[in-house]
């Protein structure tokens, strides 16, 4: 978990990646040497980015420094309102959810 404005809340990786996808001018990417640890038993599958380019690699993958988050919020409440719109259910019960989140 992380914190912001001292509101606690878990990581929303996937929807940043598909943003990224869909509109990279939103984000810092830096090209960089990344492998995914395989044999340390205390750290079996964590992605291990070369941010000080020690390795003699070339680097692999584009890797997300920063991005703009008032932009990235944007998008997730229009992406939610237009699921929302189409859902046969369309309630709004969700998405008033989510708008009172965005209040505090």
């Amino acid at each position: 978990m992380g914190l912001l404005c001292n509101i606690q809340f878990n990581p929303i990786h996937d929807p940043c990646a598909v943003l990224c996808a869909l509109h990279p001018e939103l984000f810092e990417l830096e090209f960089l040497r990344v492998d995914i640890e395989t044999c340390s038993s205390l750290s079996a599958g964590q992605s291990v980015c070369d941010i000080w380019k020690q390795s003699q690699l070339p680097p692999n993958c584009y890797v997300g420094r920063s991005m703009d988050a008032g932009k990235f919020w944007d998008s997730l409440i229009a992406a939610v309102e237009e699921a929302d719109r189409r859902s046969p259910l369309n309630k709004n019960h969700e998405l008033e959810f989510l708008n009172s989140l965005l209040q505090i």
